[in-house]
């Protein structure tokens, strides 16, 4: 007989609480929180003690895959939560030679054959109590 369901349990560490309103997760460590919305029909999330059970109907080779790739989503923001990251950006051209300068929390790229019009806004988290706005201008 096939089953009807496809379950996975994704276990938590102490001193992690869960969150799950509909199709968002929310977990939280001491002061660290982070979330995420999952958009995928046929999902549900069951929360026991110390463990997160996510729950896929019908059972199909696709609803196992994502079942799995949602709970490995729960795994990471656990990860996250646990373990200090650091962002790095390395500055690449192709085809159009270009200058960056940094100036303080001003990074500038400049261009003298393109002109780029539009602004972009990147934000770095250095750690998780303060960000930092780095401004990017493009100019030719």
């Amino acid at each position: 007989m096939m089953k009807k369901t496809i379950e996975k349990a994704v276990h938590l560490p102490q001193r992690t609480s869960v969150e799950i309103k509909g199709n968002t997760v929310a977990i939280k460590t001491g002061e660290k929180k982070a979330t995420k919305s999952f958009k995928a029909n046929g999902i549900s999330f069951k929360q026991e003690d110390n463990k997160v059970t996510v729950i896929g109907k019908p059972a199909s080779r696709k609803m196992n895959a994502l079942v799995n790739t949602i709970s490995s989503h729960i795994n990471n923001l656990v990860t996250g939560l646990k373990t200090e990251y650091v962002y790095k950006m390395a500055i690449v051209y192709s085809h159009f030679p270009m200058t960056v300068t940094v100036k303080g929390n001003l990074v500038e790229i400049n261009n003298s054959r393109v002109s780029f019009d539009n602004l972009g806004f990147f934000q770095f988290l250095q750690s998780l109590q303060k960000s930092i706005w780095v401004y990017f201008q493009f100019s030719g």
